[in-house]
């Protein structure tokens, strides 16, 4: 029915249909691979790892976490990453009740001081809102070890003025907010030092204001209460020479 021309033709248009295809499908797999992957070529872990911004950071208060600070634009913390993203695909953590955290400093974020971050990588263990700091260089045999064995019981809390919801920690948060939105609002230029020692004098002018203020209503209960006490005084003496003088007059009259 078909000339071996007319054949020809058809199995040239079935085996370049079935090429475009294959290579459709390829292309899309290798989407897949790289939407699955981060800025470094790891593993997105979507259900194991938890990214920590701003407004969630409380969710860190309950449960058992492994918090990893770290920005990733600084080459020191790609190491640190790693181990964390290990631990997360790691058999043995599918059955640890252990939530992993990350968060990214890259960018300006109050986080830098409500988790009291010093330096980069930092690393804690937190349960129950007990924070503990961890050694960053751990590597990832012994931080699993750490958590599958509760060794980090052994290991102090930070003090409590560094917890995320300890006043100092929230006037650190308050101070670090306001040089920001001072830079943003270009009072003072982008020189960060100069924005930073602005809150400085606005909080030191606040605190001594305040002082002032608990100072003269403390000096005026004090006149208060002095005043009270001398008239009470005052009045005793009164009554007092009033009986002695009535006394008298009894006795000139006998």
């Amino acid at each position: 029915m078909f000339g071996p021309f007319k054949c020809g033709f058809l199995v040239t248009i079935i085996f370049v249909v079935i090429a475009n295809t294959v290579a459709s499908a390829a292309g899309a797999l290798d989407e897949i691979e790289n939407d699955n992957k981060d800025a470094h070529g790891l593993q997105k872990i979507s259900r194991s790892l938890v990214e920590i911004h701003e407004n969630d950071w409380k969710k860190l208060l309950t449960g058992e976490w492994i918090v990893s600070i770290c920005a990733k634009n600084l080459e020191d913390c790609r190491q640190s990453e790693i181990k964390v993203y290990q631990l997360a695909t790691s058999d043995v953590y599918s059955s640890l009740n252990v939530g992993i955290a990350v968060v990214d400093l890259s960018k300006e974020s109050t986080l830098l001081r409500r988790l009291s971050t010093y330096e980069l990588p930092t690393l804690y263990h937190v349960i129950d809102g007990h924070f503990r700091s961890l050694d960053p260089n751990l590597e990832m045999t012994a931080l699993r070890q750490l958590v599958e064995k509760q060794e980090w019981s052994s290991i102090s809390e930070i003090p409590f003025w560094r917890h995320p919801t300890s006043i100092w920690t929230c006037v650190l948060v308050f101070e670090y907010k306001a040089s920001l939105d001072l830079l943003e609002s270009g009072t003072v230029g982008d020189d960060n030092e100069i924005a930073t020692w602005c809150i400085y004098l606005m909080l030191t002018g606040m605190l001594a204001m305040i002082i002032w203020i608990v100072y003269i209503c403390w000096r005026i209960l004090f006149f208060v209460i002095h005043c009270l006490a001398r008239n009470k005084d005052m009045a005793t003496i009164n009554d007092r020479k009033k009986n002695q003088n009535g006394d008298a007059s009894k006795k000139k009259k006998k």
